[in-house]
């Protein structure tokens, strides 16, 4: 005489292991005592309340397993007197960093004496246990600045314009961002008027002001003064102004002032000398 059961005891079980790397295969197995065998299997996947059949058969295969199919599965056997579950077995799949990415804040224009964080962002499984940052500044090989999550200059100057990126490691490996550009703004400085060819033509002449200024971005806008006793009046709003035909009336100290969206600067004054020609 044979007694008959429904499944009991129901097991799912990860092989080889409930914590795979991406890519890796990885086998569902489940095993149940039933008389007759178990012939009928369910593999189901929790999502949330609800669940979901994934697979109708005793072993369920990920051949080249992905983050995505992560999560809480169980199997459900039956034969012909009826069926039974097993308890849930958690999948979590572990994978390199990726999508490594820096984000800088404030957004926007960044401005000489401005605080600047950088932030680095990485997915990965398990997390992130450590942040590296590195710069590269004007094309030199790159340079260790810091660790952590985020990185803060707390008055930058234009010595921080460059490229920074950051690394993300966690145990399964590392990757690094794409290099994020620092570009530094300043008003104009060193601001130099000079004269060409000669400071002191001879009338008749053609003599050209140039003025120069270092700035971040590029001064926009230039304002030429001649000097006249306590007084500055305006002769011209270019970078450069021209005497074509210079005359002895034109004589004088001359200065430029160059401007930016940031600020404005003036140079020292220049002399100009006009000789008589005989």
């Amino acid at each position: 005489m044979f007694l008959t059961d429904g499944p009991r005891n129901t097991l799912a079980s990860v092989h080889p292991s409930a914590e795979p790397v991406e890519g890796d295969s990885v086998t569902l197995a489940c095993s149940s005592d039933a008389n007759p065998p178990a012939q009928n299997y369910t593999w189901y996947k929790k999502r949330g309340d609800q669940s979901s059949p994934v697979g109708s058969s005793q072993n369920y295969s990920f051949t080249n397993i992905s983050s995505e199919q992560s999560g809480l599965y169980y199997c459900e056997a039956g034969n012909e007197i009826g069926q039974n579950g097993s308890s849930a077995v958690q999948i979590t799949v572990t994978y390199v960093p990726r999508n490594t990415s820096v984000s800088v804040h404030p957004s926007g224009d960044i401005e000489e004496g401005d605080s600047v964080t950088l932030t680095c962002t990485s997915d990965a499984n398990p997390p992130v246990h450590n942040f590296t940052w590195y710069t590269n500044k004007h094309g030199s090989e790159s340079e260790w600045i810091g660790e952590g999550r985020s990185y803060n200059i707390p008055t930058i100057s234009t010595e921080h314009t460059g490229s920074y990126y950051c690394k993300a490691e966690n145990k399964r490996g590392a990757s690094r961002s794409s290099g994020t550009f620092l570009d530094v703004y300043y008003g104009p400085r060193n601001t130099l008027a000079s004269v060409h060819p000669s400071a002191e033509p001879v009338e008749g002449d053609s003599v050209t002001l140039t003025c120069s200024s270092d700035a971040n971005p590029p001064a926009q806008n230039y304002t030429w003064y001649k000097e006249k006793e306590d007084q500055s009046s305006p002769v011209g709003s270019s970078q450069n102004i021209i005497f074509a035909n210079i005359s002895s009336e034109q004589s004088g100290l001359y200065y430029c002032e160059a401007g930016n969206e940031i600020g404005q600067n003036r140079s020292p004054v220049v002399q100009i000398s006009v000789t008589c020609k005989f």
